[in-house]
């Protein structure tokens, strides 16, 4: 017995006749690797004006999410009981709003892959999410591509629909087939947390299976934008061109020759055709056979040493959908293709935060994936009300990774802009963007409900910024015995940061003040007066800022390697009133001139 999702539009495949190519919506924001991250998406999702939350709202769904500790040896979980699942449901149902100018625009959600069994902490928590945006009448359903992680989440959806839920060992069966198929696709705790949910019973394999059914009918094998007489977006989770469109074509029994990509807009009627086809398998239960078939034979020939898994050639569609990171050699069947007569831009993730090493024929690479919400060490998604690390995971790169990418993003999808609705705010420390304080404050109750402080809250490490503690005291500088209010301070704390922007002469990365967590006041031996804590969310952040604090003179230059785990930086109260002035000389002297050289008795960094 099989739980039924919508079939598939077969538009009289395999011939491909009446497939029409699908226009561009009135806006489209992409996501890079999601890295099975809820929190990631949510952050996304906000970011691009397609959800509106209150940060009391978001803190709370934050807090559920970090109550799931994984651990990557013993895999064990802590329980995430029912009532925290209820009350991340009932935020996500009640307390979450659909951007009004979103659902004008027409927007479309694209997720570029590792959405499902990676990471991250719960895919199911990530399914609620989702299904916020299935049930949106208003909004086009949202695209997810499927990715090498998703693979295995995809592949046990598939059996464990095939299960008969009338028999006796119906939850062993299902558990199993999970548990085996969660093997394929390691690292994968946010699949594990959710075969956790299922062993205690927490959701049944029938809520697992309604949830998951839009995921299914949401997922192609690759996706396409800005269709014209000149050139087309292609969307993969691994780098792909033209060369996997027409092994993918074969592998469905799809006609498809150079007639077929002459133009972009055949080259569409034949993506259209391969999704179609891929649904059609995901719907009859025969996707599992064919991936599995292609992965064993690539680890046939890998074990011989005769492909490498890292580069599959065009024999194996599936598998360079999933896996590629090169773009090929020489070999037709490892080489990445452009098109003919026509330039394909293809927008992928999966290979890091790298740049795709390819000086290819009417081919572009542009590289969506990172490492924030990545648990490696890197940075894992950070604090509330939103994470404040700017456009590293929405369509632009993030600059300090991949600089020269960004200019050519913004000119493939320059719509992508338009699209920062009601999530940006010129004012760092306002709780809510006044766009979307305009949109609360017309909607009613529940929503307004959670404007006010809710009883269960992040912890005291989580408050944003400035403590409160510290606005009813002045800074007392014992050497100039000056006082130097906490207004004062935060105001040009802020300006320093964001003139520091224009200053090329720096080498720092866009929009740096926002790798800051929180700044707090702290006693230092020896000092009179609290000393700045600033903690960044994550060393990698504090390690890009740490040669321009260094080049204002503020921070004496380390005498040994810094810790790989420091990620907070101390500067004495003597450091800061000089900011304005050290920022002053460096904007106003040629970047050959040495910095101001801080003085020797500077507090420790």
């Amino acid at each position: 017995m099989r739980e039924e999702y919508p079939a598939p539009e077969l538009a009289n495949h395999p011939n491909r006749q009446g497939i029409q190519p699908n226009p561009s919506p009135a806006g489209q924001v992409t996501k890079g690797d999601l890295h099975g991250n809820v929190i990631n998406l949510l952050y996304f999702l906000v970011r691009e004006g397609v959800l509106l939350i209150h940060e009391t709202a978001y803190s709370e769904l934050f807090r559920i999410y970090e109550k799931i500790q994984f651990n990557m040896e013993k895999q064990v979980h802590t329980e995430l009981d029912v009532d925290d699942l209820k009350r991340f449901n009932d935020i996500i149902v009640n307390y979450i709003l659909i951007n009004p100018q979103a659902k004008t625009n027409g927007v479309l959600v694209r997720l570029i892959g590792d959405v499902m069994a990676d990471r991250g902490n719960s895919d199911f928590l990530t399914l609620l999410l989702l299904n916020k945006l299935y049930q949106e009448a208003g909004l086009p359903k949202p695209e997810i591509l499927f990715s090498n992680h998703d693979a295995g989440f995809i592949e046990g959806l598939v059996k464990i629909k095939l299960l008969d839920p009338q028999s006796p060992s119906y939850l062993q069966d299902v558990l199993g087939t999970l548990k085996f198929y969660a093997t394929n696709c390691a690292p994968n705790a946010s699949m594990i947390e959710t075969i956790n949910l299922l062993e205690q019973r927490i959701i049944s394999p029938q809520t697992l299976i309604q949830y998951a059914n839009p995921y299914l009918a949401s997922l192609k094998l690759l996706s396409y934008s800005d269709l014209s007489d000149h050139g087309i977006t292609l969307y993969t989770h691994a780098p792909a061109g033209l060369e996997t469109v027409e092994a993918l074509a074969k592998k469905f029994n799809i006609p498809c020759s150079a007639q077929n990509e002459s133009t972009p807009y055949e080259l569409a009627r034949t993506i259209d055709a391969i999704n179609v086809a891929f649904q059609t398998s995901l719907f009859n239960g025969s996707f599992e056979k064919l991936y599995q078939d292609e992965r064993d034979a690539m680890q046939d020939h890998a074990d011989r040493g005769t492909v490498q898994m890292n580069a599959p050639p065009t024999d194996y569609p599936l598998m360079r959908l999933a896996w590629n990171r090169s773009a090929g050699t020489g070999d037709p069947k490892t080489a990445i293709r452009g098109g003919n007569n026509y330039k394909v831009s293809n927008v992928h993730g999966h290979i890091g935060p790298e740049v795709l090493q390819a000086d290819l024929l009417n081919y572009e690479s542009i590289n969506l994936d990172n490492n924030l919400g990545k648990d490696i060490g890197a940075c894992k998604l950070a604090t509330p009300p939103y994470d404040p690390t700017g456009h590293a995971f929405t369509y632009l790169v993030h600059k300090a990774t991949v600089a020269p990418q960004a200019a050519a993003v913004q000119a493939v999808l320059p719509a992508q802009q338009q699209l920062h609705y009601a999530a940006q705010s010129s004012q760092i420390f306002a709780p809510l963007p006044q766009q979307a304080q305009q949109v609360w404050q017309q909607q009613p109750a529940p929503a307004q409900q959670f404007q006010q402080p809710l009883s269960r809250l992040p912890s005291q490490q989580h408050q944003v910024f400035f403590q409160t503690a510290a606005s009813t005291r002045p800074v007392f500088d014992a050497r100039d015995e000056q006082h130097y209010p906490l207004e004062t301070i935060q105001q040009d704390f802020m300006n320093f940061f964001r003139q520091a922007l224009d200053l090329d002469k720096l080498r720092i990365p866009g929009e740096w003040y926002q790798f800051i967590k929180q700044v707090s006041f702290v006693m230092q031996p020896n000092e009179t007066s609290p000393s700045f804590q600033i903690d960044f969310h994550s060393p990698l952040h504090l390690g890009q800022i740490l040669p321009a604090f260094i080049h204002l003179g503020v921070v004496a230059r380390p005498t040994a390697s810094l810790p790989d785990t420091l990620s907070s930086l101390v500067l004495s109260p003597r450091a800061f009133p000089v900011l304005k002035e050290r920022l002053a000389r460096v904007s106003g002297r040629s970047s050959e001139q040495p910095p101001t050289p801080p003085p020797s008795n500077r507090g420790p960094y």
